[in-house]
């Protein structure tokens, strides 16, 4: 049976006094390439988690010296936040939620069906993956929240309308440039080759069709510029508009609004994973142009993720501040890193770090190296903190590169 694709190297401790069902736990484990270490009874398991190394334990609930039932509290008082399988025997519908009840992540009924038990073990496998991940972000973005708020505070201090005025009069040259200007240089290009290709038939024109269809995704690629300067101007014009909403509404709906986009993933072989939230709280968001934010940074992730890899989406609230982030995975010796010198520079209107890639050039709203400088500007206007920066992903068997981007949003206080 193929291993699971998330790998965790840390052994499972199997906790059961019957021989023959720790036996065929630790096959079962070896299957999907995990280590195992086995325990008779829940006293012994207790001595042997002493040291915090086990990334699994599957317990049994009637076990002798110290059963099932007294163990799990006793762990998860010892332990910070065990993942725990319960292997029971129980099938009664009442008794099985008084066993989650306990806190565990899942149950095993036995005797245990080797499929399902599989099935039950790659979905908590994943969980620790993902889990690992998330946490590894928090304590990364937390030891940058406090001097980043600091910054915030000058920066906002000194925006004024003025600012604003100055934004809105470069957004408009801009346009007027590219709209005056017969669109952007490629078109001229185009047109020229259609010139000196192309033969007169009476009152029409023999036109290569590849010409025609060269100039027609130009005209596409023109129109999303300018359509993404006009919604630019709106932005500027006329600025947020905030409304209380819950976090995990807006976690909860992020699926939905990102649906075509997720989609689109397919082209890449792209794997999307969307944020899970359990906490709760209140925030003040202008949703649409919030749902922008997000759209922008998720497209960003997938023009230069590694063809095959995982973009992932994670959401949690830390210090009175919703934490929105996306992660995606470089492919083998990317040129489109992100060295600490330029973690600021990408942020520039018209700058771009990497070379243009128009993989997903159709769900683009901005281009021109707008995207991350609308980012940026409407997370500030929700007193907010937006940062991208590199960083070395070892959560995998093989360390590799990655690009996290991430908003703050301050949350309402009660």
């Amino acid at each position: 049976m193929q291993a699971s694709k998330y790998q965790i190297s840390e052994p499972v401790l199997i906790v059961d006094d019957k021989a023959s069902i720790r036996e065929t736990i630790a096959e079962l484990c070896t299957e999907l390439g995990l280590p195992s270490e086995c325990a008779t009874n829940g006293e012994e398991a207790l001595a042997m988690a002493e040291d915090d190394r086990y990334s699994l334990y599957i317990v049994d609930l009637k076990m002798p010296v110290m059963d099932g039932w007294t163990l799990v509290p006793k762990l998860k008082d010892k332990l910070h936040n065990p993942i725990i399988l319960i292997a029971t025997s129980i099938n009664d519908p009442n008794q099985i939620i008084d066993v989650m009840k306990q806190g565990v992540f899942d149950y095993i009924i036995k005797p245990i069906d080797p499929e399902l038990f599989m099935i039950t073990l790659r979905k908590t496998i994943e969980h620790i993956y993902l889990r690992r991940q998330a946490e590894h972000r928090i304590r990364q973005s937390e030891k940058e929240l406090q001097s980043k708020l600091e910054w915030l505070v000058y920066k906002e201090n000194r925006r004024n309308q003025l600012a604003d005025a100055e934004g809105k009069n470069l957004v408009y040259n801009l346009k007027t440039s590219i709209s005056q200007g017969g669109g952007l240089g490629n078109a001229i290009s185009i047109i020229d080759l259609i010139e000196a290709l192309s033969t007169r038939d009476g009152e029409n024109y023999i036109v290569p069709a590849q010409m025609l269809d060269m100039l027609f995704e130009n005209n596409k690629i023109s129109r999303n510029t300018t359509d993404g300067l006009n919604l630019i101007n709106n932005i500027l014009g006329h600025g947020i508009k905030p409304a209380d909403m819950a976090v995990q509404d807006f976690v909860h709906q992020i699926g939905t609004s990102l649906a075509m986009i997720i989609a689109a993933a397919e082209r890449k072989k792209l794997r999307i994973t969307l944020p899970d939230l359990h906490t709760t709280g209140q925030f003040q968001i202008d949703l649409k142009l919030l749902n922008l934010v997000i759209e922008e940074l998720l497209v960003n992730a997938m023009k230069y993720a590694g063809a095959g890899t995982e973009v992932s989406l994670y959401a949690h609230i830390t210090k009175g501040f919703f934490c929105f982030s996306v992660m995606n995975r470089l492919a083998d010796n990317d040129p489109a890193t992100i060295p600490t010198e330029f973690e600021t520079l990408i942020l520039e209107p018209f700058y771009r770090h990497a070379k243009p890639n128009d993989e997903f050039y159709d769900l683009e709203r901005f281009s021109l190296g707008l995207g991350l400088t609308v980012v940026e500007y409407i997370v500030q206007k929700h007193t907010g903190v937006f940062s991208i920066h590199q960083m070395r992903d070892h959560t995998q068997e093989k360390p590799r590169d990655c690009v996290l981007a991430e908003i703050q949003i301050p949350m309402m206080q009660n």
